[in-house]
């Protein structure tokens, strides 16, 4: 709905302040860009508009017309009007995608994640007007944590962050789990022995695989269990990590 596609990067296109804090973290070459500007606003504000008119149309005409038509109308013109707000609220964000983490820039506030030491949250929102319907928030020791709302649309970028993140950090929590420590992930812990859930402890053996379902629930299956155990996905940080940590100690 008039989102600028993302492109790949081009140090050109990376603002001397995005360029100082990737290099400031390590954060190597420029990869993608996903910018959010003012225009993605006026299609679904004018659509609002145009929504709300026909509602005060209807409203003081025939009743028979009214019926029928109004609550229509006017629930269009509320979902278009509702959609703007959300383009407003993250417009001007900027993400920059490197080969080692990401950098969020919105107005005067710059800020790097390098993989090493970020965790990403990732839920579902239900939005009929986005391809991806993911929430993220990166955290990382000493900066702020930074949501990053579906209105922008991450359906290219996201999928790429989450591959580079999964790409970085699995062999590391791999390596740390073969050195006999334990890695967690928010309700879950996964060490040489087995995986630690709520409900717990699975040897490897016994551990059948681990998804993430339509509704972000991840679900961990086991032998002779007829049912999952199952937590909410926003619960659990670098779910992507964990997923692939699970599988290939699973298979080992």
């Amino acid at each position: 709905m008039g989102r600028e596609p993302d492109r790949s990067a081009d140090p050109v296109l990376v603002p001397p302040e995005v360029a100082r804090a990737a290099a400031a973290h390590g954060l190597g070459a420029p990869v993608l860009t996903h910018r959010s500007g003012p225009d993605r606003v006026w299609l679904p504000l004018w659509g609002g508009f145009l929504f709300g008119v026909i509602t005060i149309v209807l409203a003081v005409g025939p009743s028979t017309v009214w019926t029928p038509a109004g609550p229509a109308t006017a629930g269009c013109a509320g979902l278009l009007l509702t959609h703007a707000i959300q383009l407003l609220s993250v417009a001007g964000t900027g993400l920059y995608l490197f080969d080692h983490g990401v950098v969020h820039r919105k107005g005067g506030a710059v800020t790097a994640f390098p993989w090493r030491d970020t965790r990403l949250w990732r839920s579902v929102v239900r939005d009929r007007f986005v391809k991806h319907p993911y929430r993220y928030r990166l955290q990382r020791p000493g900066a702020p944590p930074v949501v990053l709302s579906p209105a922008l649309d991450l359906h290219e970028f996201g999928p790429e962050m989450e591959r580079r993140l999964t790409a970085e950090r699995t062999p590391v929590d791999l390596a740390a789990v073969a050195a006999g420590r334990r890695v967690g992930y928010g309700p879950f812990t996964v060490d040489r022995h087995g995986l630690t859930t709520p409900k717990g402890f699975i040897p490897w053996a016994r551990v059948r695989g681990a998804e993430v379902g339509r509704r972000g629930r991840v679900r961990v299956w086991q032998a002779g269990a007829r049912r999952p155990v199952r937590v909410r996905g926003r619960t659990v940080p670098n779910v992507v990590v964990f997923l692939a940590v699970v599988d290939a100690m699973r298979r080992a």
